[in-house]
């Protein structure tokens, strides 16, 4: 929800400290979040169409970083072009 009101990257490397976090799917689920990587899917004008969210990272740190966030960026232009093409024949 904040990304996607915000626009703001958001890069939480404990989701339960985290204010922000809504546990209810966890709690239903039995799952555990741990990290979470969410990052706004903007179209040509700047306006927020979507947000792509990825969560727990695997690996020794366990937490995403700086090129994860940047791989994440470059993700976020491919949604956006695909996105846009679909919008162009509806």
């Amino acid at each position: 929800g904040h990304c996607a009101c915000t626009g703001a990257k958001v890069n939480i490397t404990d989701a339960y400290k985290d204010v922000r976090f809504n546990r209810s799917v966890d709690l239903k689920t039995g799952y555990v979040t741990k990290t979470i990587l969410a990052s706004p899917v903007l179209d040509h004008t700047g306006q927020i169409t979507g947000v792509l969210q990825v969560i727990n990272k695997k690996g020794e740190a366990g937490v995403f970083t700086d090129a994860d966030e940047e791989t994440m960026s470059h993700l976020n232009m491919k949604v956006s072009d695909a996105v846009a093409k679909c919008l162009r024949f509806q």
